[in-house]
């Protein structure tokens, strides 16, 4: 460089200029997922949510925000689906000793059907199948006169309508029957029957009705009141119970039917845990209230077999069939006439109906 001598002066040597003035880049930082939200649906397909905040937003160059919310798929099962069942349980002891009787298998829901889908009710062939067995004939090994023994433990329940509409002298072939029949019951061990007897009319006016089927603060009188009358409790002693059905009187009035099932299911929640409950009702149908009864019987149902003897041409045997326990052939056992309850033959078949093991 020379220097000026009276001439222009020197231009700058040395010079600068700003560069790179642009941030420096940082990255977006995202906090965690937060939970999913619940579903939209809870069946047929819907989306579920989540989300996340933004902790540092981007600068500069630096990697950009991802998304800050995230959908999935839900609820994708169907809205309807039919129930699912079990395997079949294994087949039951036979229901009868001799004279044929049946086996059962079952199958339970193992998960309830969805919606509208479809599950067979608990009596359909796909979740109750019956075979028979014990196809031969009985033959006494020590009865008298050719009666059979009830060697099974039983609490066995007589219920003994003694309504107008069964007359005077029908009931009382009935009740000498019934006298007859509890003879071949032996109630002398621990682990033999015990029985209870009841005869039933009805209320006798419409007062009394309301006492007997409404919730009520009152004292209710079964007998007075209901026309149900108790004569042997779980007894032990089989001539015992036989006498007080012989001293039963004819009572006539309306038939409570239901009144004397649900006292019967009162009195079976009692019993002995180690004895199959069995009541068996002795009547011509002609019920004060059907649907009551079919109430009563669907409720004891559920903790007893329920065994009905319809009496007479007049019986609703169709209706009494969807009132007695399944199958139908081993639990309505109709007699057409009074004078059967006089024969041997007659305490035999019942007998043989109820007691899986006879003697």
């Amino acid at each position: 460089v020379v220097q000026p001598q009276g001439g222009s002066a020197c231009p700058p040597l040395q010079m600068t200029s700003r560069c790179n003035e642009q941030s420096c880049p940082v990255d977006c930082s995202m906090s965690a997922w937060e939970g999913w939200s619940d579903c939209s649906a809870a069946c047929g397909g819907g989306v579920r949510e989540r989300i996340r905040r933004v902790e540092v937003e981007a600068v500069g160059a630096g990697e950009p925000c991802p998304s800050k919310t995230e959908t999935e798929s839900c609820g994708n099962d169907p809205c309807e689906e039919d129930c699912r069942l079990s395997s079949w349980t294994p087949w039951s002891n036979c229901s009868k000793a001799c004279e044929g009787g049946f086996q059962v298998r079952m199958r339970k829901v193992s998960q309830k059907a969805k919606g509208a889908g479809y599950c067979p009710g608990p009596d359909s062939e796909s979740r109750r199948q019956y075979k028979r067995c014990n196809e031969e004939a009985c033959k006494p090994a020590r009865a008298r006169n050719g009666r059979l023994q009830c060697e099974s433990e039983l609490d066995v329940t007589f219920l003994i309508d003694s309504s107008s509409s069964m007359g005077f002298y029908s009931y009382h072939r009935v009740r000498k029957g019934l006298a007859s029949l509890v003879m071949s019951f032996p109630t002398e061990t621990s682990s033999s029957s015990r029985i209870s007897i009841v005869a039933f009319s009805g209320p006798r006016d419409y007062k009394k009705f309301e006492k007997c089927t409404e919730a009520t603060d009152d004292v209710v009188d079964p007998l007075a009141d209901c026309g149900i009358w108790w004569r042997a409790h779980h007894f032990d002693d089989r001539k015992k119970a036989s006498y007080y059905i012989d001293k039963t009187k004819f009572m006539e009035g309306s038939s409570f039917a239901s009144g004397a099932l649900a006292m019967a299911l009162a009195d079976i929640r009692g019993g002995r845990a180690s004895a199959q409950p069995v009541v068996v009702i002795f009547t011509d149908g002609q019920v004060m209230s059907p649907r009551r009864t079919g109430e009563a019987a669907k409720a004891l149902k559920q903790y007893a077999r329920l065994v009905w003897v319809p009496i007479g041409k007049r019986a609703p045997l169709d209706l009494i069939k969807t009132w007695a326990s399944q199958p139908v052939a081993d639990n309505v056992l109709p007699v057409h006439h009074t004078s059967e309850f006089e024969t041997v033959s007659f305490a035999n078949r019942i007998v043989t109906a109820i007691c899986p093991k006879v003697l």
